[in-house]
């Protein structure tokens, strides 16, 4: 926790440096944190709504970043010694992936495992970059797909979190959850998926060129807890540990598609201590985390409440809000975790919110883990407001805040 906000503070200050602390929020929501501002494009500046002239800024102040931190230059080697070290090199590469192909293959909760050839995949664009890697668009057998290519693993951890992400994406087989292709071992590791045209759910719900009604809020949440039940019915279970609206995708119909498991863990006895180690994004984070407890799937049933409040709050105001954006000495996730877990502080949820709606997400939010819903108890309650919505759609349209009352 304590590297996760020392992480918030550099970032803060190089902000603070360049007098742009205002998209503060922006870039701690997409995780651009100083380590890899470098790679960030005017592309996923612009993205995420930084102006023009403050695009120029960011973009030059990343590159003087870069030019202070290059990449360490190889060792220098004799020519003579070239010609024996290569080989020696290529040759403990090659075991090293063969090593790291069969551990996949030997996996037991792994399902049919499937490895593909970099020949195979052709690039087309870069979408953006995360702390874990860039992300591209890209073909794989004629189909549309997002690329996920992982930074570079040299450490014993980084390739068992590897190992973690690669088991649980190819043991999940659902409609509602991103389908993956598979992985490439050589030359870099990549995790190959279905490419989502419309993005993540976070971009969808805070663009404004979106009409986002009682219609599509119902069906992002049901498709949303569909996607979290498959997980958690599984045997064993899957617990996510960073479920958000930027890791819910959609596609061109309008189908939501959970993703992103580089947090997720099966429920299993031999997963208990990395299940207590606090992860994910603060402000969508159970509180009984903080405090050590381990995660478990009602801390996930405590993050689809903030996805539905923040749902609803785009719904019935006509913009997006960001969770707890109203209190305005809360300025950043480490601030909201401590009052959640501390204070029992939630996002307000709008006045004008159906009771059965609202009851909905206070129960997801109980303090208390046991107390909360589980995701079939949801969809059952989400089905039962949704053939409200159906039968009284006058009265569900009245909730929503006209522009002259707001």
């Amino acid at each position: 926790m304590a590297a996760r906000i020392r992480k918030h503070k550099e970032l803060l200050d190089w902000l603070a440096e360049l007098e742009l602390s205002s998209y503060s929020q922006q870039f701690i929501k997409e995780e651009l944190y100083l380590d890899i501002l470098p790679d960030v494009t005017e592309r996923t500046l612009e993205k995420m709504g930084v102006a023009t002239g403050h695009r120029l800024k960011i973009t030059r102040a990343c590159k003087l970043l870069k030019d202070k931190n290059p990449p360490e230059p190889k060792p220098k080697v004799r020519e003579d010694e070239t010609a024996i070290l290569e080989p020696i090199e290529q040759e403990q590469n090659e075991a090293a992936v063969a090593s790291l192909r069969e551990s996949l293959l030997a996996m037991k909760h792994s399902g049919p495992a499937q490895f593909i050839d970099d020949s195979e995949l052709e690039f087309t664009e870069k979408l953006g970059a995360g702390s874990s890697g860039k992300v591209y668009k890209g073909l794989y057998k004629g189909n549309e797909v997002a690329i996920k290519v992982l930074k570079s693993m040299t450490e014993t951890k980084e390739i068992e979190e590897f190992k973690k992400e690669f088991m649980i994406m190819s043991a999940v087989r659902s409609k509602y959850v991103v389908l993956f292709h598979g992985a490439v071992l050589k030359p870099k590791l990549c995790m190959v998926m279905e490419h989502c045209s419309r993005g993540s759910l976070y971009h969808v719900i805070t663009s404004d060129k979106y009409d986002i009604g009682w219609d599509k809020t119902f069906r992002f949440a049901i498709e949303t807890v569909r996607g979290m039940e498959q997980l958690h019915n599984g045997d064993p279970q899957i617990v996510h540990r960073d479920l958000k609206s930027l890791n819910l995708l959609v596609n061109e119909k309008w189908e939501i598609k959970v993703c992103d498991f580089g947090l997720s863990r099966f429920n299993t006895g031999s997963n208990l201590e990395t299940l207590v180690k606090m992860r994910g994004t603060f402000a969508y984070c159970a509180p009984e985390v903080y405090f050590g407890e381990q995660f478990s799937t009602k801390s996930d049933v405590y993050s689809i409440g903030m996805v539905l409040w923040e749902l609803v709050t785009r719904c019935i105001t006509g913009r997006y809000e960001r969770p707890f954006a109203e209190f305005k000495n809360l300025q950043f996730d480490f601030q909201i975790i401590i009052q959640t877990a501390k204070k029992g502080l939630r996002p307000t949820i709008p006045p004008t919110c159906p009771p059965a709606f609202t009851k909905l997400i206070t129960d997801c939010f109980d303090h208390s883990a046991d107390k909360r819903p589980s995701c079939t108890e949801i969809l059952t309650r989400l089905f039962d407001l949704k053939k409200d919505w159906e039968d009284h759609r006058g009265d569900w349209e009245a909730t929503k805040v006209k522009p002259s009352d707001d």
